[in-house]
């Protein structure tokens, strides 16, 4: 991206706020109906002056609205220049939001930030060690080590149901979808699994799922040892750990 002088970003002129989707519609109220403020209570945080948003927060200074054409280009000017310093999203955001605001502010300059090749290559990394990855071995039969979790919601069924339980074979790719309800316990997941999976595919030497509480409670893991079959657990918060069900969980809610 080409460095744009915070002078310039500042300037009326750059600011078009017909290309972005959600102020362009704040834009035009402000400025050809004011009289609709008082009907969107949404609108009362927004003023317009010299054909430029500003947000007040009623705690500090008016701030500037940026549009998204401008946002990556400001957050690239108080960030990588020189006097930025290649600071963390925090300090970053707070030195932004002084002046500036935009719907999920925060979010976009984390994900600047975390994209930063130099930040990458050259801060250190203060978090404890994330352990050694383990990538499950390729599985020597069909229906040997699956997968599972729960994905949804979606509208009711005629029978209520409101969810589905997704078991993936890591082998053969194959997958079910059973319907059931958020609410479904361990006692009613491990039914589902042995009236569908089990009747055509028999016992699975090891399960992987994540830390539902359906997966993690005692009955779960009991009926499984009492079976031979083993159970692993993802890590917290790392659905790529479960790929095999989360890729078919897209499918599937497309």
């Amino acid at each position: 991206l080409k460095r744009v002088p915070l002078e310039e970003l500042k300037a009326v002129e750059k600011f078009d706020y017909s290309e972005d989707e959600t102020l362009a519609a704040v834009f035009t109220t402000l400025k050809e109906h004011p009289e609709d403020i008082e009907k969107y209570p949404r609108l009362k945080n927004y003023e317009l002056r010299d054909d430029k948003l500003y947000w007040k927060d009623g705690l500090e200074n008016d701030r500037i609205v940026v549009p998204c054409g401008q946002r990556v280009p400001l957050i690239k000017e108080y960030h990588d220049h020189p006097l930025g310093g290649h600071f963390g999203h925090e300090k970053v955001y707070a030195s932004l939001r002084r002046n500036f605001y935009w719907p999920n502010m925060r979010d976009l300059i984390q994900r600047y930030i975390s994209s930063c090749d130099a930040c990458q290559k050259n801060k250190a990394w203060n978090q404890k060690p994330l352990g050694q990855p383990i990538i499950p071995g390729v599985p020597g039969e069909r229906w040997e080590l699956v997968s599972t979790d729960f994905c949804g919601p979606f509208p009711k069924s005629s029978n209520g149901n409101d969810y589905v339980m997704v078991v993936t074979d890591h082998l053969s790719k194959m997958a079910y979808a059973i319907p059931c309800k958020k609410s479904v316990t361990a006692q009613q997941a491990a039914e589902l699994f042995f009236n569908t999976v089990f009747r055509h595919h028999g016992i699975p030497k090891r399960i992987l799922s994540d830390r539902g509480p359906q997966f993690i409670s005692s009955f779960w893991r009991e009926l499984w040892k009492k079976t031979g079959t083993s159970v692993s657990f993802t890590a917290p918060y790392n659905p790529k750990a479960n790929a095999q069900t989360e890729r078919y969980n897209r499918t599937f809610e497309i």
